[in-house]
């Protein structure tokens, strides 16, 4: 992926909401985000994390909301992910994947941005 320079000077990850009723954690996944520039691009740093001790593939659609509340779903494509399993059962980190979500692809920038969402959001045991 590149460098990242931070949109904040302090590492400032928000939990994303992966369930219509707010959970941050589902079927031992766990979502955060950070607002970061790019390569010059706004962008959005998904990081999931496996807690599972087996290995999981991820998909959802991704969400920007805008600080005049819209919900821009750019080209509505799905997000797909195999994230592997945390190395020992005993241990409280799982295994972590971050996906790099480009503002500019919903038409928008780090100024209108307010906060990143999933909808969709599935989890899939990895045989």
């Amino acid at each position: 992926m590149g460098s990242f320079a931070k949109a904040q000077s302090n590492e400032n990850w928000q939990p994303v909401a992966l369930t219509a009723g707010g959970a941050t954690n589902a079927n031992g996944i766990e979502a955060t985000y950070e607002l970061a520039s790019s390569g010059g691009h706004d962008v959005v740093i998904v990081k999931l994390v496996n807690h599972n001790t087996y290995a999981v593939k991820a998909t959802w659609k991704d969400l920007i909301i805008t600080k005049n509340g819209q919900n821009l779903s750019g080209n509505n494509t799905q997000e797909s992910v195999t994230i592997a399993p945390k190395i020992r059962a005993s241990d409280d980190l799982g295994n972590t994947v971050q996906v790099t979500v480009k503002l500019s692809d919903f038409q928008t920038n780090a100024t209108n941005f307010k906060s990143f969402d999933v909808s969709n959001f599935d989890v899939l045991s990895v045989q």
